[in-house]
């Protein structure tokens, strides 16, 4: 996952351009090709890695999920709204904190439930706009494609 904090990014997944912007999450699942970085020069990411064996074993009991995976494989890119940036912040910041105190015999099992809790909130963001439990179908997208003729850094 890569969360846009501050300005914009230009990339390529899978030879497919995208643009992420200031509050703007996208999510590489596994075997994602991303090539083709260009960024403004006041740009700020934070980039967060979840194992595909921690993954799968979060996703083993959720009904919903796996029709989440095919709404970002074909749309990588979330736009948060206000309240569901708040709330992934918090998660980010609370994560980050943890990651940084010294060990305790407790930490690895704070962070797995942590990063369990946080990937659980966000299928439940992706799955507010893409699914309908009562349907299984998508509703809207919300990724950003478009080509842009700012000034950029690599």
């Amino acid at each position: 996952m890569i969360y846009c904090t501050r300005g914009e990014v230009n990339l390529e997944l899978n030879n497919k351009s995208y643009r992420l912007q200031t509050d703007d999450l996208l999510v590489g699942l596994p075997n994602t090709f991303i090539g083709k970085i260009l960024a403004s020069p006041d740009y700020q990411v934070k980039i967060i890695c979840l194992s595909g064996r921690f993954i799968q074993r979060l996703t083993q009991t959720e009904k919903y999920t796996w029709k989440s995976f095919n709404y970002l494989h074909r749309n990588p890119i979330k736009h948060l709204g206000k309240k569901e940036k708040s709330l992934f912040r918090l998660y980010l910041n609370l994560i980050e904190n943890k990651i940084t105190q010294k060990e305790n015999p407790y930490q690895k099992e704070i962070l797995l439930y942590l990063s369990s809790a946080f990937f659980t909130e966000f299928i439940t963001a992706i799955g507010k706009d893409t699914i309908s439990p009562e349907e299984g179908t998508a509703s809207r997208s919300t990724s950003r494609i478009s080509s842009s003729n700012a000034s950029w850094k690599r």
